[in-house]
């Protein structure tokens, strides 16, 4: 929605517009390590193995 290259608006006045911090515009995520990913993946088999487990359990489950 934001056009950088906009003949009458600003950047910041188009964020003003839309409601959104300029910073927004710059943000670029960074792609997961290799040992998030591992993580994820074993927080996945868990909850997937113990569905009603919150933050905890899972947390305390991944320790053991």
């Amino acid at each position: 929605m934001i056009q950088p290259d906009h003949p009458k608006l600003s950047l910041s006045a188009q964020c003003r517009v839309l409601n959104i911090s300029r910073l927004t515009l710059y943000y670029r995520p960074l792609p997961a390590s290799v040992e998030e990913l591992a993580l994820m993946n074993t927080i996945d088999k868990l909850f997937t193995k113990y569905p009603l487990f919150g933050s905890r359990q899972i947390g305390w489950r991944g320790t053991v």
